[in-house]
Formats: C-alpha cells, sequence, structure tokens
C-alpha cells in the first residue's frame, strides 16, 4: 500500500513553472500576510521553526486570518495555480498498487490517475462511511486522510482539527490501523513529523513488535544518523535514502525499476497461480 506526502505533489509545476507549496513554505506565507503585530507573527515562526509544532502554529494562522480568508488562501494556493502532474506521479501509477492513502488535499495525484485510467479510481476521504466496504473490493481506491480542496471545511490543518476526527470518524482509524496490519506501507514523499503517522506506526509498532517493517523512503540527510536507528525501531520503519540530486531523479529511476520487477513477478504469480 503506498502512502504518499507533500513531496509527491512537490514535483508537480503549473505552466508559469511554480512548485505546490510544502507545508511549511505555505505557512510562513500565510503569516506573512496577517494583520498582527510583528510579535504574534514572529511567536508563530517560533512556534513553527524552534518548537517544530506546525498543527498549533496553523491554528494560529488560522485564527488569526479567519476561517473565510484561510479557505480563500488555500485555493490560491493549491487549486487556483492549475498544477500539472510530473512524471514521477506517472511512474508511481504504473505501479498499480489497489489502495493508496495520501495525507495531501490537493488533487495533483487523484485527477492523473483517473485520466490514465479512465475515471476508474474511487476517490475517498476520511468522513466517509463506506470505507470498510469498498477496500474489500477488487476497486482501484485513493483515500484522502486530511480531505481534499474541493471541501475546504472538511480539511484537517489544525490541532483541535485533528482531536476533532479521531473522535467523529474513530471508524476510519480503525481502518487505518486494519490496513496497516495487513499491508507493507511504503511512505513516498511524507514526513516522519506528520501526526496521523507517527501515532498510527508507534501505535502498531509497540502492539506488534515482532511485525514486518514498513518503508520510508527519503532523501539523503533528511535524518540524522545519530538517530535513525531510534525512529526506526520505534515506528517499526525501515528507512531507504536515495541522492535527490536532479530533481529527485534516482527516486522516479528507482521506481521505473521497482515498476519493472512488480510486473514479472505479477506474471510469475500468474503462470504458476501463486497468490
Amino acid at each position: 500500500m503506498l502512502v504518499l506526502g507533500s513531496g509527491v505533489s512537490r514535483q508537480a509545476q503549473n505552466v508559469k513553472g511554480k512548485n505546490p507549496p510544502m507545508w511549511g513554505e505555505c505557512l510562513d506565507l500565510a503569516i506573512s500576510k496577517l494583520s498582527g503585530t510583528a510579535a504574534s507573527k514572529d511567536n508563530i515562526r517560533r512556534m513553527m521553526n524552534k518548537n517544530r509544532d506546525l498543527l498549533t502554529a496553523c491554528e494560529a494562522i488560522k485564527e488569526a486570518m479567519g476561517a473565510a480568508e484561510f479557505r480563500q488562501f488555500m485555493r490560491e494556493q493549491y487549486l487556483d495555480p492549475q498544477f500539472q502532474s510530473a512524471p514521477l506521479h506517472d511512474s508511481i501509477i504504473n505501479l498499480d498498487v489497489q489502495i493508496t492513502a495520501t495525507p495531501n488535499f490537493d488533487k495533483i495525484y487523484d485527477s492523473r490517475i483517473n485520466t490514465l485510467q479512465k475515471s476508474s479510481v474511487a476517490i475517498k476521504h476520511y468522513y466517509d462511511d463506506d470505507l470498510a466496504d469498498i477496500i474489500r473490493t477488487p476497486a482501484r481506491i485513493i483515500i484522502k486522510v486530511h480531505g481534499t480542496i474541493d471541501k475546504p471545511n472538511e480539511m484537517i490543518f489544525t490541532r483541535s482539527e485533528y482531536a476533532q476526527a479521531r473522535n467523529r470518524h474513530r471508524s476510519f482509524y480503525a481502518v487505518l490501523e486494519a490496513l496497516i496490519m495487513t499491508h507493507t506501507f511504503l511512505f513516498l514523499g511524507c514526513g516522519i513529523e506528520d501526526p496521523d503517522i507517527r501515532l498510527i506506526l508507534e501505535d502498531h509498532a509497540f502492539r506488534y513488535g515482532y511485525a514486518r517493517p514498513h518503508f520510508f523512503v527519503l532523501p539523503k540527510g533528511h535524518v540524522h544518523p545519530q538517530f535513525r536507528s531510534i525512529i526506526e525501531n520505534s515506528l517499526n520503519i525501515k528507512v531507504l535514502e536515495y541522492d535527490k540530486a536532479g530533481g529527485h531523479k534516482l527516486l522516479k529511476d528507482s521506481i521505473d525499476e521497482l515498476v519493472h520487477r512488480v510486473n514479472a513477478s505479477r506474471q510469475t504469480m500468474g503462470a504458476t497461480l501463486a497468490w
């Protein structure tokens, strides 16, 4: 099962050559648009940069900006620029994985996969009540873990929104927990700091200490060598590093090679009936 983070969306561009902003960049821009004092803005930046608490910082930004203006700001960053998918998206789609989850609320990957697969991929959200049913079908599915830009009132940004989602949509998180027990997760373009990802991985790691690890693909240097083994053990993951030179070319090349190997294995399984 794939989990696609903002690093994958980052590879997209619009006709002006603009890329979707990463979460920290987006919040920095939002802070610059606030009408508050310099001191209040510095407090939010300190929460982001020193404490690495993006959820609380985002909550402060949304409160200062106002809900309606914040929604419009997010549309201007992720929807209005009309980003087009990158070759990396096609490489990932070629893996033909049945279930893909993403915390991204943009529609770049969703639109591209349904263009290539003739609108046959179901897009489900954390608030949909039929997710447990559809994952038992052969359908290809994308699970929007934090919602979508199409429904800004349902997007999960802030600390209180995370808490509300976990309380109101417990069945969704039960489905995620079931999937992480029955599937191997491959995280692409994700940050280890994501609260949902950390909570689910930590819970699974301590409940099932002898379970097989999941895999986190990260650029070299993203995790300090001193802390790598601690992170791997506490989350029960294996970090796979790559050189991000050339616009993350090695990542795309590696996925293309994985596509080749997956297709060869599928042919072997079909010939031997070994599934």
